[in-house]
């Protein structure tokens, strides 16, 4: 399977080869300079590390100085991350006897290493000015990138693990036969998946000719990743929970954890390519892209005359368009079924999320929300405020990102049940508004819940 994007990208470049007898030039091109991904983690430092790119291309003419670009790379991406000493990263684990506890990381000298290779296929729009010699150009356009081979190597001076045990009111430190404790001089790595990208990516700079079929272009590109490259959710610890042995922790990345924004690709750097094929311009006032003369039968100087059965016929439509005007317009009926008291109690039943930091809606909730679509989509003229909770367990920040995580998947639920977004005001109240104290690990069930409310309707 990780050679999947490499035969996907491979196919998608021998379909194009047909086209290569019409490309304009040939090309063999080398990037290098900063790239990997870039995002955003509290009390840390994310550094781009420096990465290449190597790749061939073609560029088919579309106009005297347009051209299109594309073709097939090969690229390597780094990212260092660092944190601060003594950074908490908690999540929230059960131990071996079906305790649900908090499970607390703070490091001292914590390094981490991100990279991964990949393929890309370029689609650019290039501008080329004129000049026999030397030129200016640009190309702007996106990349495909299918990125593989991803791994994660980590170290810190030291570890150390506690858990919070909230029912009990108890924190544990030092038993790393149970797997809380310290560990120093740690390594760890892994390997991770990362999901394919499109990005926004543009070069310009000078060509050179070196011969009558030869051209060096010289210059400086960006990349900007569209959209998040991180397969499923940020769950995970910063490192796992082992019940029996503090010492065979392993790494599971920063970017597994809550704490991690989005990640995105990210470079820029300088470009080197060398191409093959004499440029061919094309004249603009070549013989086929003249205007030419236009003769009609009819003298200039004499306008086309209108037939008496021309104007009848523009009389008759005239007179038909005043009398449909004229008439009264049908206005639909407005009149629309009240909703019911009971319809309200079942829309407004608040959704229970049993697990700790649970963002997936659980099997016993969607037939409740399939009736709760059933009503809306029977209801088309309500609005509905839409609004996740959490009980006290966790920051307020990772409570607030929960709450609206929840109230989101239910959003998307029903909007795949046909009741329009637009219909749907999502929020997170996170732990700031428990339908019961949080004193009992079932009161915590009960706040761990969506809630659906009705605006201002109007009942029977």
């Amino acid at each position: 399977m990780k050679y999947k994007y490499i035969k996907i990208s491979a196919w998608l470049f021998f379909l194009a080869s047909p086209f290569a007898a019409s490309a304009q030039e040939f090309g063999v091109e080398l990037n290098g300079g900063l790239q990997g991904l870039k995002y955003t983690l509290p009390n840390s430092h994310v550094r781009l590390q420096p990465g290449a790119s190597l790749g061939i291309n073609y560029t088919f003419p579309l106009a005297t100085k347009w051209g299109l670009l594309t073709g097939i790379s090969g690229s390597y991406y780094a990212t260092k991350v660092t944190l601060r000493d003594g950074a908490v990263f908690s999540s929230y684990q059960v131990d071996t006897e079906g305790s649900a506890f908090q499970y607390k990381v703070s490091t001292i000298g914590y390094q981490e290493n991100q990279r991964f290779w990949a393929v890309g296929i370029p689609v650019m729009l290039q501008y080329h000015t004129d000049g026999e010699k030397t030129q200016w150009y640009i190309d702007a356009g996106t990349r495909i990138i299918f990125p593989f081979n991803a791994t994660i190597k980590t170290k810190s001076a030291q570890i150390t693990t506690t858990g919070y045990y909230p029912d009990f009111n108890v924190e544990v430190h030092d038993l790393p036969q149970h797997g809380f404790g310290s560990v120093n001089n740690w390594q760890s790595a892994t390997k991770t998946s990362l999901k394919p990208t499109a990005t926004l990516s543009a070069a310009t700079g000078l060509s050179f000719r070196l011969s009558p079929v030869l051209r060096l272009y010289t210059g400086i590109y960006v990349d900007y990743g569209l959209t998040n490259m991180r397969k499923g959710e940020p769950n995970q610890p910063l490192v796992s929970y082992e019940s029996t042995n503090v010492n065979a922790i392993k790494t599971s990345s920063v970017l597994n954890t809550v704490y991690a924004s989005n990640p995105k690709l990210t470079g820029f750097g300088v470009q080197v390519r060398l191409t093959f094929g004499k440029r061919k311009s094309k004249d603009a006032d070549t013989e086929a892209d003249k205007p030419q003369a236009v003769t009609t039968d009819v003298p200039a100087s004499e306008p086309k005359k209108t037939t008496q059965e021309e104007v009848k016929r523009a009389e008759t439509t005239e007179q038909q368009v005043e009398t449909r005007q004229n008439q009264p317009t049908s206005t639909p009926s407005t009149s629309q079924k009240t909703i019911t008291n009971k319809e309200k109690q079942v829309v407004e039943e608040p959704m229970e999320f049993d697990k700790l930091g649970q963002t997936e809606i659980p099997e016993s909730m969607k037939s409740h929300l399939d009736s709760v679509a059933a009503i809306l989509l029977a209801h088309p003229e309500l609005r509905v405020s839409i609004v996740g909770h959490t009980c006290d367990l966790g920051t307020e920040e990772v409570n607030l990102r929960v709450g609206k995580k929840r109230a989101t998947l239910v959003a998307n639920y029903l909007a795949q049940k046909g009741v329009g977004r637009n219909r749907m005001d999502v929020d997170s109240a996170g732990e700031s508004q428990p339908l019961v104290p949080n004193t009992s690990e079932q009161n915590r069930r009960k706040n761990r819940r969506v809630e659906i409310e009705i605006e201002s309707p109007e009942t029977k």
